[in-house]
């Protein structure tokens, strides 16, 4: 099987990360952990789909 499309996967989930992470930068510091939470859960099931190894 070739790796290329893991890759692309793993590139998918970079992305995701930065977009979620990127969403909390603009909340007070108590959304901002509450996203980071919410973010971290989020990730953590996209990697599962997308970047299983």
């Amino acid at each position: 099987m070739s790796t290329a499309p893991k890759l692309r996967a793993r590139h998918q989930c970079i992305v995701l990360s930065a977009t979620w992470l990127s969403r909390c930068h603009t909340l007070t510091a108590t959304e901002v952990l509450a996203c980071t939470l919410a973010a971290s859960y989020s990730i953590r099931g996209a990697n599962s789909i997308f970047c299983t190894t």
